[in-house]
């Protein structure tokens, strides 16, 4: 399943991320290694002005696909496609008169 084909949102962060061991030595010294070589990005979409069918559309997606995963499409490359779940275990909607919602989104990439 793929992520709904709603309008674009108006804020994305992108945050490429890997996991690494740290520590610390008897003499002081800080020690980092990699825990595996794969790259994975956490994307932060922000909607400032989502119409009512795009809230209803991405409501219905997170109650079909909230504990699994699903494709996602980089808006901003338009070709790069990831495996991504939701990081969070609701959606918080914001009312904004005239019939819109705000609604930051947090996907994980696995």
């Amino acid at each position: 399943m793929a992520y709904p084909s709603i309008a674009a949102p108006t804020g994305l962060k992108i945050k490429p991320r890997k996991k690494r061991y740290k520590g610390v030595s008897e003499a002081g010294y800080t020690m980092t290694r990699a825990k595996a070589t794969l790259k994975k990005v956490d994307f932060e979409l922000e909607y400032s002005g989502m119409s009512s069918a795009d809230q209803a559309a991405l409501q219905t997606h997170f109650e079909a696909n909230g504990s699994g995963s699903f494709s996602f499409t980089n808006p901003m490359t338009g070709g790069s496609t990831y495996t991504v779940v939701y990081s969070d275990d609701e959606l918080g909607f914001t009312y904004v008169p005239v019939d819109h919602f705000a609604i930051t989104i947090k996907l994980t990439e696995v």
